[in-house]
């Protein structure tokens, strides 16, 4: 599929040159081209020719920070199946597409309670990070069951997996999570992986939109244990646009 952004590129398609730009592949981009076109087809023709291509051009800017690029992290497909009858069957979108790990670009987030600066929740949406350090989303050593992250997302999405690792040290991890969704719903995970080694996959069994998730701290692997957070949390889904 191409888009009605016309540049330089390497191939020809209806008389124009085109890049057969990857962000095409991606849930919202290219829906996202077509609204911001409609948008700049109305610039008046007094503004002259610059005033469309200026508007053109800024519409392909957000579209890619919005739906594709983000903050340097590519959108990724996430192969998902369900069993039916016994048969491992893929699930797609409503649009037939794969479902995507969501880039921080499409995400913002608050939390209860942070340790300091150096570890806020928009680290633990950062797909950049190391296993053996001690990064991502911290709280205070005193304040532990019952903190929470909240992340929203730029449009509702219809979030299947849920990913989290866990902090680096094994003692400050959580053994339960609970996840809140804007319709007042929430399921409740056991968080098998302890320590940064891997990923929990949670998979939730709801098929409803929603356009917030709050995680929440229910059990610690250590009462006592100090300083707990998750490292990374990665949500894969479809975005309704």
């Amino acid at each position: 599929m191409q888009n009605k952004f016309c540049v330089l590129a390497l191939t020809i398609s209806f008389g124009c040159l085109v890049i057969a730009d990857p962000c095409n592949d991606y849930p919202g981009y290219s829906t996202c081209l077509d609204v911001r076109q409609d948008l700049c087809d109305q610039v008046p023709t007094q503004a002259g020719p610059e005033a469309k291509a200026k508007c053109l051009e800024n519409g392909e800017t957000f579209c890619k920070e919005k739906f594709c690029t983000g903050t340097g992290s590519r959108k990724k497909e996430f192969s998902i199946t369900r069993s039916v009858e016994g048969v491992n069957v893929p699930v797609t979108c409503d649009d037939g597409s794969i479902p995507i790990i969501l880039p921080a670009s499409m995400m913002t987030c608050t939390a209860s309670n942070t340790y300091d600066s150096r570890y806020v929740c928009e680290n633990a949406l950062d797909s950049n990070f190391n296993r053996d350090k001690y990064d991502g989303w911290a709280i205070r050593k005193l304040k532990t069951v019952g903190e929470f992250i909240e992340v929203k997302f730029s449009v509702p999405v219809l979030v299947q997996i849920v990913r989290i690792t866990q902090r680096y040290n094994p003692s400050q991890s959580a053994e339960k999570v609970r996840l809140n969704f804007d319709d007042g719903k929430n399921e409740e995970f056991v968080l098998d992986v302890i320590g940064s080694s891997d990923w929990n996959e949670l998979r939730l069994a709801r098929y409803i939109p929603t356009e917030s998730v709050k995680l929440t701290i229910t059990r610690l692997v250590q009462p006592a244990g100090g300083y707990p957070g998750f490292k990374a949390i990665q949500f894969v889904g479809c975005p309704i646009v």
